[in-house]
């Protein structure tokens, strides 16, 4: 219809304002120019200090966010009771079996894992399956469209991308990825990320 025509020409005109808009201010702006953390300011005495150095300044970041932001769930009750000290984070033992058979016990927990009992029967044993196809790999690829860095070696997520274009390159990471997690231990470099220190604000990192 005539009426949806309209809307959709002035939905183009939008855009394209909007795109010029911001082309203005990319021209007035220039390329944007990123730097190294070179200084950071942490609470100390009360007192907010600003710290230098690229050796004090990795500790800094270390102790002060990446312990702090990390940790924060050692803090929680959950973390201190009789549940944490038998299952801790990852319970793949024993105890895992119990509570998923409906023979595990515990007083404070035992609705809640009454329920996953209950939840865990109506799942057909083996319906779940551990096993990366190669089709399953490349149709998450092919539909994947985020531009970022994907590890530390520099694997941008158009390198899979590109490779999910190949037969040989899309079983050798499928079966990689399979290996991982059937044996249930990650890789050492899937352990290793990259932590991005923003500026905040003028001359503070």
């Amino acid at each position: 219809s005539d009426s949806s025509r309209i809307n959709q020409i002035q939905e183009i005109v939008a855009w394209e304002c909007q795109q010029h808009r911001f082309a203005l201010l990319r021209r007035a702006t220039g390329r944007p120019r990123g730097r190294s953390v070179s200084s950071v300011q942490v609470e100390q005495g009360g007192h907010s200090i600003e710290i230098s150095g690229e050796e004090e300044v990795t500790n800094a970041i270390i102790s002060k966010v990446h312990n702090k932001r990390f940790t924060l769930a050692s803090d929680t009750p959950i973390c201190h009771g009789s549940l944490f000290v038998d299952f801790r984070y990852r319970s793949l033992g024993q105890l895992a079996s119990q509570v998923l058979e409906g023979t595990y016990t515990n007083p404070a927990t035992s609705d809640i894992l009454q329920e996953v009992a209950t939840l865990r029967s109506t799942i057909p044993a083996n319906s779940i399956s551990t096993t990366i196809m190669p089709s399953n790999w490349k149709y998450f690829w092919d539909h994947d469209k985020k531009h970022t860095s994907s590890s530390i070696s520099g694997l941008h997520f158009r390198h899979y991308n590109a490779s999910a274009q190949s037969s040989s390159l899309t079983h050798f990471h499928a079966a990689k990825a399979t290996v991982a997690l059937t044996v249930g231990k990650p890789y050492d470099r899937w352990k290793q990320g990259v932590t991005v220190m923003l500026e905040k604000g003028l001359g503070v990192n």
